[in-house]
């Protein structure tokens, strides 16, 4: 720990990442309010646009945040600038900042359809060249999501379902868990509430059992609107 503070003080690009970091594990936590001034404090440092990671991961986290708080436009705004930094730094590689699916979910909920399919399509892309998992799963979200804008529930369940079965043996619990409570919702929203209870209790006790209260919560406020005791 003492290396990195040391670092940190000859690297201020290093420290301002890792105070977004922070801030991002504070998020987790559910302390929202330390999360914020983490972040806060990392966006007002000097060294903030010196390089393209800590202003990526912040407009993916602060993305994630507006998206999960129902406020659509602000998310895909963030994932629009997310978006924008990533591509300037050359990354081709989804696993290293994992915002691409949180975007297509925001980009369709604020009814930027074209925004969505353009990274489904990035995300294909990688996944046809990429040995990871990842890339596949995230496009398999995001084509649920399409497929439930068109009307087409069979096809997206059928997407919801291979992409936890690429979950499997996968170490991104997380990830899985943001997988079962997209799932769950949807199953939710197209009135088979009975059915969204096995995987959004799943996603509660997953999140509880690594202290991810803030997805926890999410998760367990979707739980008990398709009918399950408070």
């Amino acid at each position: 720990r003492s290396s990195v503070l040391d670092l940190s003080d000859v690297m201020p690009v290093l420290s301002t990442t890792t105070s977004v970091i922070h801030g991002d594990v504070l998020l987790q936590l559910g302390r929202l309010g330390e999360s914020d001034e983490w972040l806060s404090r990392a966006e007002a440092a000097p060294a903030f646009r010196a390089g393209w990671e800590p202003s990526l991961q912040l407009y993916a986290i602060r993305g994630h945040r507006a998206l999960r708080a129902g406020e659509w436009k602000d998310a895909s705004a963030c994932f629009l600038r997310a978006e924008e930094l990533s591509a300037r730094a050359g990354i081709d590689e989804p696993c290293l900042s994992l915002w691409a699916r949180h975007a297509v979910v925001s980009h369709l909920r604020a009814g930027r359809t074209q925004d969505a399919e353009r990274v489904i399509g990035w995300l294909d892309r990688c996944a046809a060249r990429l040995p990871c998992r990842w890339p596949r799963i995230a496009s398999l979200c995001g084509r649920a999501g399409l497929a439930e804008l068109a009307g087409d529930a069979a096809s997206a369940e059928a997407a919801f379902n291979e992409a936890l079965e690429l979950h499997a043996g996968l170490d991104l619990p997380l990830e899985r868990i943001e997988t079962l409570l997209e799932f769950g919702t949807f199953l939710r929203r197209i009135g088979t509430q009975a059915r969204a209870r096995p995987p959004l209790a799943e996603a509660v006790a997953a999140a509880e059992a690594i202290g991810a209260r803030w997805l926890a919560g999410q998760a367990h406020r979707e739980l008990v609107a398709s009918g399950a005791g408070a």
